[in-house]
């Protein structure tokens, strides 16, 4: 008998070993109202209460029942090790700059998100026409730019296909294709004159918005980049070009 107990208690002990290994696979996953996604080990529960979650990295966070929305048991080796998720953004925009007049343009991205993770980077083009006229003392002075942005933005708190609000910042490199004019008014100086110049700028661009992305996969987001480009020639300087665009998700 003694041979057959010894038997029993190591398939037992395999039996839970397995258990525990398949345990350590798996992962608890919090789902919070504000759209954040908490993944870890729940270590102290309290009922209708509060939750302590220990993620993996050895912190433990403390929630309220009242502001979490649903909690589940994932694959943590699925999670960590599956497929980076991806999409596009197509987007308008619409703005000024110091010196007046309005601008519009529209622009293509491309979103990365890695696997696990609740943050995404997106890398675009855009392209803005911006043209204004100006008048001073009997000339006037009218500007076309049309201006190429290559951008990169990080997305906080984003996850592709899942109902969230997340939020957006970002920097690129511009390039200003100028085009100056200036007309002299012959009933003030007695001639007409008109001079031309056109000219390459280069500056950047800063980027803040809030996005809310859907389970579908659509979104929506509201960016306000501020282009800085710095002329040579008859023009400004250094001259800051405030737009707002509006981007769809998918």
């Amino acid at each position: 008998m003694a041979p057959l107990r010894r038997v029993v208690s190591l398939l037992f002990m395999a039996v839970i070993m397995h258990v525990a290994a398949l345990s350590q696979k798996m992962q608890d996953v919090v789902y919070l109202k504000n759209g954040s996604i908490i993944r870890g080990i729940v270590i102290e529960q309290v009922p209708g209460q509060s939750i302590k979650i220990q993620t993996k990295d050895g912190n433990a966070f403390v929630y309220k029942m009242e502001d979490i929305e649903r909690m589940t048991r994932e694959d943590a080796m699925e999670t960590a090790d599956g497929p980076a998720s991806s999409g596009f953004a197509v987007g308008g925009h619409i703005g000024t700059d110091v010196t007046g007049g309005i601008g519009f343009g529209g622009g293509l991205a491309y979103i990365l998100v890695p696997a696990g993770s609740a943050f995404g980077y997106e890398f675009g083009l855009d392209f803005f026409y911006h043209g204004y006229e100006e008048t001073d003392e009997g000339s006037t002075e009218k500007v076309n730019l049309s201006i190429f942005v290559v951008r990169s933005n990080w997305l906080w708190n984003y996850s592709h296909k899942q109902d969230q609000v997340y939020f957006v910042s970002g920097v690129g490199f511009v390039v200003a294709m100028v085009e100056w004019n200036n007309e002299y008014d012959p009933a003030v100086y007695g001639y007409s004159l008109t001079e031309t110049e056109d000219y390459t700028s280069v500056g950047n661009v800063i980027n803040l918005g809030v996005g809310y992305s859907t389970a579908s996969g659509f979104g929506v987001r509201l960016e306000t980049p501020m282009l800085f480009f710095y002329n040579t020639g008859n023009a400004a300087s250094f001259v800051p070009t405030f737009t707002i665009g509006v981007k769809i998700i998918f």
